[in-house]
């Protein structure tokens, strides 16, 4: 048989089943990293072509759940670092005062400040 050439379905091996695929979905899940190194070094070794995919397959799972936790990671940081709530409250008004909030009284005045639903804020005089 020639290299890079899939086997005949008699002479493929049947591949992992039971408590290795589920070893697998559970270290991938806990461990991704050491998934990740595990499934790449008995790839390496396996003879088996069908068990050689799983693995490949296996590594490529633990990659993307590694993937996915960086951008869950980087995300909630950047959420995090913009503020508590995300607005900027200088500047001119911006989508109008928000509905039901309260006016900051200027002290001696009878103008209010109000906060604007996406940033800035409005001052108004209320008789």
């Amino acid at each position: 048989m020639e290299a890079g050439t899939t086997p005949p379905p008699e002479e493929a091996g049947l591949g992992y089943t039971g408590a290795p695929v589920v070893g697998a979905v559970l270290a991938t899940v806990f461990f991704p990293f050491i998934s990740l190194i595990a499934a790449l070094l008995l790839q390496g070794s396996e003879q088996d072509a069908r068990k050689k995919s799983q693995l490949r397959n296996w590594a490529w799972a633990s990659a993307g759940w590694m993937v996915l936790w960086l951008v869950i990671v980087i995300a909630a940081a950047a959420s995090i670092g913009s503020g508590s709530s995300g607005v900027s409250r200088s500047g001119p008004c911006q989508g109008g005062p928000e509905t039901g909030a309260t006016g900051q009284n200027i002290p001696g005045t009878n103008r209010y400040v109000f906060p604007c639903v996406f940033g800035g804020t409005e001052t108004t005089r209320l008789p």
